[in-house]
């Protein structure tokens, strides 16, 4: 049936039989050829194999024989010459809120860009793996090119620090290196000079060692290598607050009962990570307990992610 779909069923015998074509096609690549039991994830290896195949089209027969052929090579194949999907391998540059390396220098609303290539995020999340090297799929249409599939590539490395694994304590951040001790035992991990730091989802354009040698750290840390060193830092700074008031004319500054700090987001973009909580400022109630996480960037607008934990309610209970 894969040789028929793929178009080589009426010349199998000529070009060496079935199990010669399923070879040279790498179709029985990462399989268990010996066994007589096909497994759920033989298939799936099977289809991406397929996916991953020479494509042959016949262009002619005459008197029961081929007169002429193509063969499209993988990266024309089936899914090209059908229905116009490609496949990419690129880093994940830019997404709707920050570029890797500007926090201004955004890829639009619904897009994401890919070795300086754009394309439309569809309901894909891919733009959540900025810095990530991803294999994916889209389709192109006429320019317009629709991510339909992604993950990211099988060689990138990441690791997760977090200050919620009660088994690791991160000593120190700075743009060369990070030190903690995780179950007894020191360790640090060097980051590449010219790697790029995303601080509370925007690229980092302030000294981030001065930062960190003021604040402590509560959050989580992914460092992502592409196979060539850690090349991406992304660091997820958590507070903990307890509203206090939201004031100004907008309704745009939030105070904080515990603390007395005060953040201004009249030139921040918002998101609420658990809208069925509350979906807008003027939901949230006085003494509401939320975590937040605020960009620092000093160009470009600051972005805010809000999780509120509980909403207070307010009124009389009959």
């Amino acid at each position: 049936m894969i040789l028929r779909l793929l178009g080589y069923e009426p010349i199998i015998n000529e070009i060496g039989g079935t199990v010669a074509v399923c070879t040279k096609l790498g179709l029985l690549k990462n399989l268990e050829t010996d066994s007589k039991v096909i497994r759920r994830s033989d298939l799936v290896t099977l289809l991406w194999n397929t996916l991953e195949s020479d494509y042959l089209n016949i262009k002619g027969i005459r008197s029961n024989n081929i007169e002429n052929y193509n063969i499209y090579e993988k990266k024309d194949g089936i899914l090209n010459v059908t229905r116009n999907i490609d496949k990419g391998t690129g880093i994940v540059s830019k997404n709707i809120y920050t570029g890797l390396y500007s926090p201004s220098d955004e890829a639009g609303d619904g897009k994401v860009v890919i070795d300086d290539v754009s394309y439309n995020t569809d309901e894909s999340d891919i733009g959540d793996y900025i810095g990530y090297k991803c294999d994916y799929f889209y389709y192109d249409n006429d320019d317009t090119r629709t991510i339909l599939a992604f993950e990211p590539s099988t060689r990138v490395k990441t690791i997760t620090l977090s200050t919620y694994d009660e088994n690791l304590d991160i000593l120190s951040i700075t743009a060369k290196k990070i030190e903690y001790i995780q179950n007894s035992k020191k360790r640090n991990v060097n980051i590449n000079s010219n790697a790029a730091f995303i601080f509370n989802g925007k690229a980092v354009d302030f000294d981030i060692d001065r930062f960190f040698s003021k604040n402590d750290f509560s959050g989580s840390i992914t460092l992502i290598d592409n196979g060539s060193g850690y090349d991406c830092v992304k660091i997820d700074f958590y507070q903990n607050i307890m509203i206090e008031s939201i004031s100004s004319y907008y309704e745009t500054v939030l105070a904080d009962k515990i603390s007395g700090e005060k953040f201004d987001l009249s030139d921040s973009k918002i998101v609420f990570d658990n809208p069925k909580t509350a979906a807008e400022l003027a939901e949230i109630k006085r003494g509401s307990n939320c975590v937040i996480r605020i960009s620092r960037n000093s160009n470009g607008s600051k972005l805010c992610h809000i999780y509120v934990v509980d909403n207070i309610v307010e009124g009389v209970a009959e």
